[in-house]
């Protein structure tokens, strides 16, 4: 796993010390951090809840109920991730027979 610099996780920590959720655009617009980077860190930090539609909060300003729906936002995300891969498996295994099980996981 890469690994996030520490300022850049200051940074993103710091804004979020609000207790607020903050959606990635107006956490880029206040600490200059891309999307790409902000899910970095909430993916290889335990500190913050995500959710699809309310975007990002310090865990420890979340309710039960906002760790529960990020859980289960999580796992949802990850079913229709597991779909897509078992059907792109399916579609190169259809196509590319001979190269069938050449993929290490």
């Amino acid at each position: 796993m890469k690994t996030i610099p520490e300022e850049q996780l200051e940074a993103l920590e710091e804004y979020l010390a609000d207790g607020a959720w903050h959606h990635s655009r107006a956490i880029t617009r206040a600490t200059g951090l891309g999307g790409v980077t902000i899910r970095a860190i909430a993916n290889e930090c335990c500190n913050m809840v995500s959710n699809t539609s309310q975007g990002y909060k310090l865990l420890e300003h979340a309710d039960l109920d906002e760790i529960n729906h990020s859980i289960a936002d999580l796992f949802s995300r990850i079913n229709k991730i597991r779909i897509r891969a078992l059907s792109l498996s399916a579609w190169r295994d259809s196509h590319f027979p001979e190269e069938q099980g050449d993929l290490d996981l």
